[in-house]
């Protein structure tokens, strides 16, 4: 879950229309339109105006960021390819085309896109404020590359504390302060992820806190076992759906598994990110298993396990307890087995081992 909030930060970028005059009056209006949410009136624009003029700049750009809004990948990845095939060194695009790359699980091509905006190799810092905007947001981008692609701590923070190095004259301070917050809660994230909450998260709420850490803060009181402080904290925080899948975790693990089951209800998995819906099935998996559903269990571990990212040695234990529950001893042992040969120091795997011999 925190990796998928931190690719939040990394956020698609407009290239943003020239003052108006002929095409780019209509760029100017597609604009208007995008940033109002009227994105068929967007499209309708940057359609109109790449007939006008195919090598109009941002148009392909700003037609893949509405793409990669209504989750369409594929076609935002083409679109960008449009655009960078036009304009090869279009900063825009190239980082777009990165937080695309992302999104599609492919870490190491986005590093390759975004590590030259980035100017993370030292020298002098740049002293114009539209260049630092540039370098800062691929900065942000690249620390969440790094992270995705299994890079360690200091390699993660070193872009994000460039982006808090003090700024050149001239830059916006509204642009400065949002630029600041995002690299400021992917320092907390990491800091969290790699077990430091009390450098991550001071004690109490901070004025003006990111919601991002209002939620890492509820997912350190669940892994520290404080169910009760963190439906505190969600009290306040809406009905979204991560917030419900939180509540429901925290709700169930207060063995209140009647209220846990009213705050999923109606949340379909297929909407939500990949760690959000593995949260999603395992805790219908644990209300199934707890009126001994062990059938229905089985099917909710098995969607678990296919919304996460990879392997889950805790999935395959979980598969296997329902496995053995069902009848289907040999097919546990299996899988038991097949998490001890690589971690055989694993406590869950071995007491599970001794229970199916």
């Amino acid at each position: 879950m925190l990796r998928t909030t931190l690719l939040l930060l990394a956020l698609p970028c407009l290239v943003v229309a020239c003052a108006p005059r002929g095409v780019d009056v209509v760029m100017h209006h597609a604009l208007e339109a995008q940033r109002a949410g009227d994105l068929d009136g967007a499209i309708s624009r940057y359609r109109r105006a790449l007939k006008v003029e195919p090598r109009v700049r941002g148009a392909y750009n700003n037609l893949a960021i509405i793409a990669l809004g209504k989750g369409n990948l594929t076609q935002a990845v083409k679109l960008l390819e449009e655009e960078l095939a036009l304009h090869p060194r279009s900063s825009e695009a190239n980082r777009n085309m990165a937080v695309v790359l992302l999104r599609l699980g492919r870490a190491d091509d986005a590093l390759a896109r975004v590590t030259p905006l980035a100017a993370v190799g030292g020298g002098a810092p740049t002293s114009r404020a539209d260049r630092r905007i540039e370098q800062d947001e691929a900065r942000l981008v690249l620390a969440v590359a790094r992270w995705k692609a299994g890079q360690d701590a200091q390699a993660v923070r070193q872009p994000l504390e460039l982006v808090l190095s003090p700024p050149p004259p001239g830059l916006d301070p509204a642009l400065r302060g949002e630029l600041e917050r995002r690299a400021r809660t992917a320092l907390t994230y990491r800091a969290l992820h790699d077990g430091e909450p009390g450098v991550a998260l001071p004690p109490g709420a901070v004025s003006g806190e990111p919601p991002e850490l209002g939620v890492a803060r509820v997912i350190q009181s669940l892994r520290e076992g404080k169910a009760d402080l963190a439906l505190s904290a969600l009290e306040p925080m809406g009905d979204s759906p991560e917030v419900r899948v939180l509540r429901a975790s925290a709700l169930l693990t207060l063995a209140r598994p009647g209220e846990a089951r009213l705050a999923l209800d109606g949340l379909n998995a297929s909407t939500l990110p990949s760690p959000l819906a593995v949260t999603f099935h395992r805790l219908h998996a644990s209300l199934a298993a707890a009126g001994s559903d062990w059938r229905g269990a089985l099917e909710h571990i098995e969607r678990a396990q296919t919304a996460a990212a990879g392997p889950d040695s805790g999935l395959t234990l979980d598969r296997a307890t329902a496995l053995a529950h069902v009848g289907q001893t040999e097919q546990a042992r299996a899988l038991v087995d097949s998490v001890l040969r690589t971690s055989p120091a694993d406590p869950r795997a071995g007491v599970l081992a001794d229970a199916l011999r």
